[in-house]
Formats: C-alpha cells, structure tokens, sequence
C-alpha cells in the first residue's frame, strides 16, 4: 500500500488490496496459492496493457 501512495498508482493499490483480500479469505492449501497467483498475473496483463504506447510500437 506504500508503494501505492508513493507511485501514485491506482493499479498497484488494486492489486495490493486483492493480495490483502486473498490473504483475509479463508482458503486452504492450493486454493490460496491459485488465487495469489491469479491476482498477480492480472496485475501483469493490467500494467502491460495500460501502458501508453511508445513512437517506436506505433509505426
């Protein structure tokens, strides 16, 4: 959440409270592990896809 307010990043704030979600909700052995790791792959797809595009990708 530090880094969040430092960066001033909306994604990452999300992305931490879903870490901070999955660690509340009460899952067992390797239902945890899938849902840490799904949020942290949709954390990657979201900061590569929000990224602005540079001059050298447009052309």
């Amino acid at each position: 959440m530090l880094l969040a307010w430092l960066e001033r990043s909306v994604l990452v704030l999300v992305v931490a409270a879903a870490f901070v979600l999955c660690a509340v909700v009460p899952a067992h052995g390797q239902l945890a592990l899938v849902l840490s790791s799904l949020v942290a792959l949709a954390g990657a797809f979201a900061a590569l896809l929000s990224r602005p595009k540079t001059a050298a990708e447009e052309a």
